[in-house]
């Protein structure tokens, strides 16, 4: 049986963590982060891989810069939380 190489556009491609972390310009522990509270892009399981498709990542951008006024707020949670240890700490 021979193999078959299936050709995907950009948009079908889906992106590994490490490659939506790289779009986004955040660390890879921002994304799992992310994941783990179920505030970020919804992921695909596929077997143990994780996968984000690209239509989710688009709607949850879109999501996120319509309820916050133009700003991301899984970005800001990462932010809002160095101030809150900093508080924390006093």
């Amino acid at each position: 049986m021979a193999s078959r190489t299936v050709r995907l556009s950009e948009e079908e491609r889906l992106l590994t963590p490490q490659e939506l972390a790289d779009y986004l310009g955040v660390p890879l522990a921002t994304v799992y982060g992310w994941r783990y509270r179920g505030n970020g892009p919804p992921g695909v399981r596929i077997g143990r891989h994780l996968r984000y498709r690209w239509s989710d990542i688009q709607g949850w951008l879109t999501a996120q810069t319509s309820n916050r006024g133009g700003q991301m707020s899984g970005a800001n949670w990462v932010v809002d939380k160095g101030i809150d240890s900093a508080r924390r700490r006093r």
